[in-house]
């Protein structure tokens, strides 16, 4: 199912915003068939722009989040 949506949003030409604690190998364990994972990893690799994203502590104990590196 999200292989499907990703293939609709892609062929329409439309955006797609995603977020995971996962990457690589790991994302791929987290379905029931590994190949599926793999293809997903595969497609938002091909098309999505990746913004790692780092924590910053600034003084006064506020936390702000920055792009950390975008490929």
């Amino acid at each position: 199912m999200l292989l499907h949506l990703l293939e609709e949003r892609i062929c329409a030409g439309r955006p797609i915003l995603a977020t995971t604690q996962y990457s690589g190998k790991g994302m791929d364990a987290q379905f029931e068939r590994p190949e599926m994972g793999q293809a997903i990893r595969r497609r938002l690799n091909e098309f999505c722009r990746v913004v790692t994203i780092r924590q910053v502590l600034e003084p006064r104990g506020v936390v702000s989040f920055q792009p950390a590196a975008i490929r």
